[in-house]
């Protein structure tokens, strides 16, 4: 091969590298200035706890996506559901929150569904507009301000039961 066929070869591979460089820059920046600790348990429990419920709503999302379709209420959809659960749990208990939290989901789910196959509103349109709606409904919700679960809620906040929730999934 003559060096002008590898050009564009070498661009390409820089071009993917780059970001990864980028990546490690940053984490070993971090690395320094946490003088050690980004790497420590607490780092890991947080990451694990952000990437949880991501992956489960990941999830849910690519059934959609694997029709060819795409949904952008899905944020909503766990604020409006959440906010819901919160008070009801400060008002019944924390028991209350799985089923309030699945079939709410399902719920809305459902209706996103039904304005992209029965009325055939494109798929953007609709779940977009679905999740400004919903985010305006956590507002009203909430009031405007933050809710607290149960106490007894925090007993289902462990990452060996988040693990086995996604295996599950």
């Amino acid at each position: 091969m003559n060096s002008a066929a590898l050009a564009p070869k070498k661009k390409s591979a820089l071009r993917q590298a780059v970001p990864f460089m980028g990546l490690i820059a940053i984490i070993l920046f971090f690395y320094i200035v946490t003088e050690g600790r980004l790497f420590g348990p607490r780092t890991f429990s947080t990451l694990f706890n952000e990437f949880f419920s991501l992956v489960v709503a990941g999830c849910g999302v690519m059934f959609v996506m694997c029709e060819g379709n795409i949904d952008f209420s899905i944020g909503s959809n766990m604020g409006v559901t959440m906010a819901v659960a919160a008070i009801a749990s400060q008002e019944v208990g924390w028991w209350v929150i799985f089923p309030i939290t699945i079939v709410g989901g399902m719920l809305l789910g459902v209706m996103c569904g039904v304005l992209v196959s029965n009325l055939r509103v494109p798929a953007f349109i609709a779940t977009i507009g679905m999740s400004f709606m919903l985010r305006g409904l956590v507002t009203i919700i909430l009031d405007s301000g933050p809710k607290g679960c149960d106490y007894g809620f925090m007993v289902c906040n462990d990452i060996t039961l988040k693990l086995i929730v996604l295996v599950i999934f």
